[in-house]
C-alpha cells in the first residue's frame, strides 16, 4: 500500500479462491466490450461473459459458472466477487 511516506507493507485480510482447475485452457482474446450495469461489469469476448461485482452481493453464481470468492480474516462472511459464463 502506497503512505505519505512510501509503500508500507500490510498483512493480508482476504484470501480469494478460485473454482476452476490449475492447467485449464483459456481460449484466445480478441475484441472485449464492456458494460457496467449498476452494480456489475461485464467483459464479453465472443461466447465467453466476465461478470465482476462492483458491490459484494451484487452477483448470484449461475449453474456452470467458474468462480473467485473472497472471504476476509476477520470472519465477515465469504463474497462473490467475479463469475465466467459461456
Amino acid at each position: 500500500m502506497q503512505g505519505d511516506d512510501g509503500v508500507e507493507r500490510r498483512e493480508p485480510d482476504v484470501l480469494v479462491t478460485g473454482s476452476g482447475r490449475p492447467g485449464t485452457a483459456v481460449p484466445d482474446v480478441r475484441e472485449v466490450h464492456a458494460t457496467t450495469l449498476d452494480r456489475v461489469t461485464v467483459l464479453r469476448c465472443g461466447d465467453l461473459e466476465l461478470a465482476v461485482a462492483r458491490v459484494l452481493g451484487a452477483l448470484d453464481v449461475r449453474p456452470g459458472d467458474a468462480t473467485l470468492t473472497g472471504t476476509w480474516a476477520d470472519g465477515r462472511e465469504s463474497g462473490l466477487l467475479a463469475a465466467v459464463r459461456a
